[in-house]
């Protein structure tokens, strides 16, 4: 009973049903308090219905309840709610906890590393984004292709055009990367021909 009354409530957010997942969620919480996947979902379902301070308080109660290896999607979902506020501050200190608990996953430092690059800090978006790239498996890709639009930024075309390559390597249908890719080599074709 308790998992299927769950994974409504997942259904419910799956299909954008935002409000009926809350209802649910309320309702599954009742009989299952203790519940911490429970607690994720109506923090996320509040978020998406800016009803920030009550996803705040439920994020809190996940992070009770949840078992340990949940924690790093809460630090990862309370991040893009204070994204969604404007609160890129507060996101970045949700993503480097993320990055604490697990220092392998390379999404995490994507996320990380955006916000530095969108305030304009290029020199930690670039480290950010090489720690990033250091891992291996999924969102490796990402961090590759992130750091060549910072040293695009930094107008360092020949070290982003090798990003951009390493990127695609990793995964040959990464139409970002490749369209990016082409953007430094015209300038490069620019730049040769003067």
């Amino acid at each position: 009973m308790q998992n299927e009354s769950r994974e409504a409530i997942s259904s419910a957010l799956d299909k954008g049903l935002y409000g009926y997942a809350v209802e649910l969620a309320k309702s599954h919480l009742e009989s299952y308090p203790k519940d911490g996947i429970a607690w994720i979902e109506i923090a996320k379902a509040y978020t998406q219905l800016s009803r920030y301070d009550e996803a705040e308080a439920a994020f809190d109660k996940a992070y009770k309840h949840a078992h340990t290896m949940l924690r790093e999607m809460i630090y990862v979902k309370r991040a893009g709610m204070y994204q969604r506020q404007g609160r890129p501050f507060d996101a970045e200190k949700c993503y480097k906890k993320a990055i604490a608990e697990n220092p392998t996953y390379a999404g995490n430092y994507v996320f990380l590393g955006i916000l530095a690059f969108r305030r304009g800090d290029l020199a930690l978006a670039e480290s950010i984004h090489r720690q990033g790239a250091a891992c291996v498996g999924e969102c490796a890709d990402e961090c590759y292709a992130n750091l060549g639009g910072v040293l695009v930024a930094q107008q360092r075309y020949e070290e982003a055009e090798e990003c951009f390559q390493k990127a695609i390597e990793l995964d040959p249908n990464y139409k970002w990367a490749k369209f990016r890719l082409r953007d430094v080599k015209e300038i490069r074709k620019l730049k040769r021909s003067k």
